[in-house]
């Protein structure tokens, strides 16, 4: 008798092995979306900076260049956000919450960056603070996380109250500015 064909152990075993090798490729396609949605993040946080940069430089909105020593703070709602209306996790951008510091060290300009989304599920997402310099290196997507927790539970409204500029200044590296000027509306 000839037989020909597969037995039920050795098929059994094939989808056994196809299994394993579907979760492996699935499990891997999700992290490589994760990680390129953070690093939206972080593009989005670099532009933010950019635009602060040149408005700065352009004298638009009226925001001056901090002296030396000193730091201004911008909100997204301040300047025009129409860049910032599609978040990577589907949510909004936080206008209110998110902003820029532009510290001016030695007459270098150094960039603080705070990038909030509030997604549709009501968590909150994105970069607590980060240094612009920190966020172009290659583990910038490193600095995106989840804003629920101990990083969000401080999450305000940028303005020009003295609580709003000594939250700002909380999340700073100490000593970060002499003085702090607020643009938020």
């Amino acid at each position: 008798m000839n037989k020909k064909g597969f037995t039920l152990i050795e098929l059994l075993a094939s989808l056994v092995i196809l299994g394993i090798l579907s979760t492996i490729a699935v499990s891997s396609v999700l992290s490589v979306i994760e990680r390129s949605r953070k690093e939206l993040y972080v593009e989005d946080a670099k532009k933010f900076a950019s635009q602060i940069e040149y408005n700065v430089r352009a004298n638009k909105y009226k925001l001056q260049k901090p002296t030396n020593g000193n730091c201004i703070a911008v909100s997204l709602k301040y300047i025009d956000s129409s860049d910032f209306k599609k978040a990577p996790g589907g949510g909004k951008y936080d206008l209110t919450s998110s902003f820029v510091v532009l510290k001016n060290q030695n007459y270098e300009d150094k960039y603080y960056i705070r990038l909030v989304e509030r997604l549709k599920n009501t968590s909150v997402r994105g970069i607590s603070i980060a240094n612009l310099d920190d966020l172009k290196k290659s583990k910038g997507a490193d600095k995106v996380t989840s804003l629920n927790g101990a990083e969000g539970k401080d999450l305000f409204i940028v303005d020009d109250s003295v609580g709003s500029k000594a939250k700002i200044l909380a999340l700073l590296p100490a000593n970060t500015c002499n003085n702090l000027t607020v643009y938020y509306e």
